[in-house]
């Protein structure tokens, strides 16, 4: 069996009972580590995911995080289903997983959430239980619960690299809503890709740029339109007279550190350290 430990710890599960604490983060290396490009991290991964689960969805948003998922399995032929969720604000993103499902003649489950369910599933499980401030995350939240009924897995697209454009340079920062399928549903149930493994954080460090365009120019696709969440008004307000009856107190994200560079010094010098202390250890 492959171990497949995960390489970020977070304190989130602690705003179950603690509400006041802020979110943060850490990088824990695995005692397994194989020096990999990129694309051969992405094999690794793939590999690592199809030896340990029978069941496996996409969960597809239209973002360019899920698209480049979605055609890494296609390419190495990797069996497995897609589940968009529909909801009134994500229609241009829908539109464009659903093309995509077409193009490759895959149907994709399709679950539709009205506006109703939708912001009581937000007070329910991101307000009442974590005081949270996740509001766009419920359709992940929603996939993986999906995911999980039917004995499976959901692979999603969550990255740290945030392009601060006013220091024109990449911020690495995670936040809370990045791990709530783990929290709330089950880390058995959830697998955030991009970030599971030292060898995808360290590959995708050393080959990212430090451009408003780093994530196309990482996956070697064509910079293309992101479309924004548009719920309507009335849907907003909604949304601000639920958070006006929940104490937010705590921080919701966190710097791991304060670019790229330095993350990847701190990488290399504990990938070092491992090495010196345990020997190295091939998967």
């Amino acid at each position: 069996m492959i171990e497949v430990s995960c390489c970020i710890r977070n304190n989130l599960s602690v705003r179950l009972s603690n509400p006041d604490k802020n979110f943060k983060a850490r990088l824990c290396l695995s005692k397994y580590f194989v020096s990999k490009t990129f694309e051969n991290s992405i094999k690794l991964e793939i590999k690592r995911i199809k030896n340990r689960y029978s069941s496996i969805y996409i969960g597809l948003s239209g973002g360019i995080n899920s698209e480049f998922i979605f055609l890494k399995f296609i390419e190495y032929k990797i069996k497995f289903k897609v589940v968009i969720v529909e909801t009134t604000g994500n229609q241009q993103e829908i539109q464009y997983a659903i093309n995509l499902c077409k193009k490759f003649n895959i149907i994709p489950e399709l679950i539709r959430l009205s506006d109703i369910d939708y912001l009581r599933i937000y007070n329910e499980e991101v307000l009442q239980k974590l005081h949270g401030y996740g509001l766009y995350a419920i359709h992940s939240l929603i996939a993986c619960k999906y995911a999980k009924d039917r004995n499976s897995v959901l692979i999603t697209g969550t990255n740290m690299f945030s392009y601060d454009i006013g220091k024109q340079k990449i911020v690495p920062t995670l936040f809370e809503w990045d791990f709530y399928n783990e929290c709330l549903i089950g880390r058995n149930y959830s697998y955030n890709f991009l970030i599971r493994s030292v060898e995808m954080i360290s590959s995708s460090l050393h080959e990212i740029n430090n451009t408003p365009t780093c994530l196309f120019d990482l996956y070697k696709m064509e910079p293309r339109q992101i479309f924004p969440y548009n719920f309507s008004q009335g849907f907003y307000k909604l949304v601000e007279d639920l958070n006006s009856r929940v104490s937010r107190n705590a921080e919701y994200s966190y710097v791991l550190a304060e670019s790229k560079e330095e993350l990847l010094m701190e990488v290399d010098r504990n990938i070092k350290e491992t090495y010196n202390s345990k020997g190295r250890q091939n998967v």
